[in-house]
Formats: structure tokens, C-alpha cells, sequence
């Protein structure tokens, strides 16, 4: 099933724990390719793979670099995307799945650049041990919502 890609990372599901998304999307000026792999490329050498460009203090994209099963990841990514906007957005309220802005493959690395969402993730709040109700009534929300959505990548 295509959410089980998530469960590394489900914050991703979430967006902003528990600060609310902006109403306002605004237009991401992301630089040439070759300038991101320039970047990406040291963290990449030294074992990292999940980079903020440029950087943190004035994040515009988050970028996950994946030497296999890019593909896939990408593909339930784009899928989930694409559902949640599909739906209203009371019905959706809390809930975000970044948006995909590009994917640059070099060799057998794939970086996949996306939307940067501000807050915290759920692994970020496990080991801070600050988990309550509210955080747990986003998730048991996300979960339900992405499992009522008809097919899959």
C-alpha cells in the first residue's frame, strides 16, 4: 500500500505540528539543477540524505536525496499530492502533503526537491516526549483521510 512510504516520515502527512499552514502559497524561485546538486552534493558525500536549501533560517525547499526506490516515493508522493487537493479544504485542514517542485537524477541518485513545510516532525516530538491528544487527533485524521482515497500509484 502506498502509505507505508510515509511512516519514516510522517510529518510529512502532517505539515506544521500544530501551527497552521499559511493561506497564501507563495511562488518558489528555485535555482538551475546544476546549482542544487552543487549544494546537495557535500551532504550527500558525508552520509546525509535530507537537505533545507539553502538553509534553515531561510528555508525555500527541502530535498530528499534517494540512491534507490526514488521511483516509488515520488509516485505515492505525487498521488497523495494530488488527492488531498482534490478535497475541500475543511476537509483537509491540517493535514499536507508537500508539493513536489522537481526531481534531478544524477547517476543512481535521485534528489527530490519539494515544498519546505515549517514545524516540527513526528520524530522531532517523540524525542522531545511532548506528544498529546492533539497531535495524536492529526495523525488518527491523516490516516483516515489518506486510506478513504480510491487507488493507488
Amino acid at each position: 500500500m502506498w502509505l507505508t512510504s510515509y511512516t519514516s516520515s510522517f510529518s510529512t502527512l502532517l505539515g506544521p505540528v500544530p501551527r497552521p499552514r499559511p493561506l497564501v502559497t507563495m511562488s518558489v524561485q528555485l535555482p538551475s539543477n546544476e546549482e542544487i546538486l552543487d549544494f546537495c552534493r557535500p551532504y550527500y558525500r558525508h552520509g546525509a540524505r535530507t537537505v533545507v536549501f539553502p538553509t534553515y533560517h531561510a528555508p525555500i525547499a527541502f530535498i530528499k536525496i534517494r540512491s534507490s526506490g526514488a521511483k516509488s516515493e515520488i509516485s505515492n508522493q505525487e498521488f497523495a499530492f494530488n488527492a488531498l487537493e482534490a478535497l475541500p479544504k475543511q476537509k483537509r485542514a491540517g493535514i499536507h502533503v508537500p508539493k513536489i517542485y522537481r526531481v534531478i537524477e544524477e547517476a543512481s541518485t535521485s534528489y527530490i526537491v519539494m515544498e519546505y513545510v515549517q514545524g516540527q516532525t513526528l520524530k522531532e516530538l517523540l524525542d522531545q516526549d511532548i506528544l498529546h491528544d492533539t497531535y495524536f487527533n492529526q495523525i488518527s485524521k491523516a490516516i483516515k483521510l489518506f486510506l478513504s482515497f480510491e487507488g493507488s500509484p
